[in-house]
């Protein structure tokens, strides 16, 4: 599929929706990256690559990638949010089995 491209129209630049983000140049379809976002974050337990790859029907390395990739910037999300004071949550899931 071809890729969508916004244009300025006063200098001609182009660039694409997914445009410095882990997306970025990404062979995966948008609608993919998506259902696995959909798939991880619904899972309190975590989504396991090989699970996600027979899940949507992509390949066992493909799915790696992209929970890697999902991982990176979650992690780097958690550094600029802290949470402070009291906290309350529903239905938390913490570390063990």
């Amino acid at each position: 599929p071809k890729r969508l491209l916004y244009e300025c129209k006063g200098c001609r630049y182009q660039v694409s929706a997914t445009a410095g983000s882990v997306l970025h140049r990404t062979r995966t379809s948008l609608l993919t990256w998506f259902w696995a976002l959909f798939l991880i974050s619904s899972d309190k337990r975590g989504h396991p690559a090989l699970s996600l790859s027979k899940e949507m029907g992509i390949s066992y390395w493909v799915a790696w990638t992209m929970l890697q990739k999902i991982r990176t910037v979650m992690g780097q999300q958690d550094d600029k949010y802290k949470l402070h004071g009291l906290v309350e949550m529903d239905e938390a899931y913490f570390g063990g089995e």
